[in-house]
């Protein structure tokens, strides 16, 4: 090769090389800015508060269930986040870092990214939280209409029970964890409304399935009356002192005999009914009961002092159709 040829593309290869900079340099400038990173801003503590708000960036269903630890993100962002401002993150993610192969939740990108706008996210991780804790209580509790349905009307409610407590949505009903979820919501400047559009949902389609069903469902056969109808009625009344009692009877004449494993009998039960309207209730409730009485060793049964009332059927009141 010429001389003057071999001089010029040596001179040439110099001014590029003062123009863009040694590669080996630049790679070495990149290991450099992206090991500070490491040690500045991705520190042990530092790591599963930003990697929760990266998987919530992504797939959002990051949980967060304590004013404490959403209150820690928020100071780990901001750390970060000046981290982020005093480096040259042009530099650091101009290519992926050696420890990014590790994960996104490693890339310089990603915290930096989650570090500059922290709160939306740790809000959403809240509310999810608060919504998985709300539908394990709300939601077990709200029949579907599918079982309604299957029951036959019956509503697997005890205790005492009225129209609007059971079927008219209301927050105040899921008490302690609704006031703990709304102080939770609070604390990232979250409102607790959204949190019970599912149980609203499900008990309004309940509550219409209710009226649209109250007029065919029949009144069971009277079998006769005994002193359960007296016991039964008197509970109805210490639930419900203003309860217009309409009826109360036996579903069946005959006692059911129970023995245990040996043939030896224990009790006997009979099945039975109390129907009852509440003033503020827009139809009669009818609700089984099961009057037990216990055998005892001279061979009789001994007389019950109460009854064990069933689950609940909202109906229309006799001489309603």
């Amino acid at each position: 090769m010429d001389t003057r040829i071999r001089q010029h593309r040596l001179r040439f290869c110099a001014a590029l090389v003062l123009l863009l900079g040694s590669p080996h340099l630049a790679a070495n400038e990149h290991r450099n800015q992206c090991k500070a990173f490491l040690d500045s801003a991705m520190k042990p503590l530092h790591q599963d508060p930003i990697a929760r708000l990266i998987n919530q960036k992504y797939n959002r269903n990051s949980t967060i269930g304590d004013k404490a630890i959403a209150l820690n993100h928020a100071e780990v962002a901001t750390a970060v986040a000046t981290v982020c401002e005093e480096m040259d993150i042009d530099m650091i993610t101009s290519k992926p870092c050696w420890y990014v192969l590790n994960g996104r939740e490693f890339d310089p990108a990603e915290w930096c990214d989650v570090a500059s706008e922290p709160l939306p996210l740790i809000k959403a991780a809240v509310i999810n939280h608060a919504k998985l804790v709300v539908s394990v209580v709300g939601d077990s509790n709200i029949q579907s209409v599918e079982e309604f349905q299957q029951r036959e009307g019956w509503l697997t409610l005890e205790g005492p029970v009225t129209y609007r407590s059971s079927l008219e949505f209301s927050s105040d009903r899921m008490g302690t964890v609704n006031a703990n979820m709304t102080d939770l919501l609070a604390a990232v400047g979250a409102a607790p409304d959204a949190l019970w559009e599912e149980q609203k949902l499900r008990l309004d389609a309940l509550r219409a399935e209710v009226e649209r069903t109250a007029d065919e469902w029949p009144i069971p056969d009277n079998e006769g009356e005994n002193y359960s109808t007296d016991l039964v009625s008197a509970q109805v009344k210490e639930m419900h002192p203003d309860a217009d009692i309409e009826d109360a009877y036996l579903g069946r004449s005959n006692w059911k005999i129970h023995k245990n494993a040996l043939g030896i009998t224990q009790r006997r039960t009979l099945p039975g009914y109390v129907l009852f309207k509440l003033g503020d209730d827009p139809y009669c409730q009818l609700r089984s009961y099961t009057l037990t009485e216990q055998h005892t060793a001279a061979g009789n049964f001994q007389p019950a002092k109460g009854v064990a009332l069933g689950y609940v059927r909202f109906q229309q009141c006799p001489g309603w159709w």
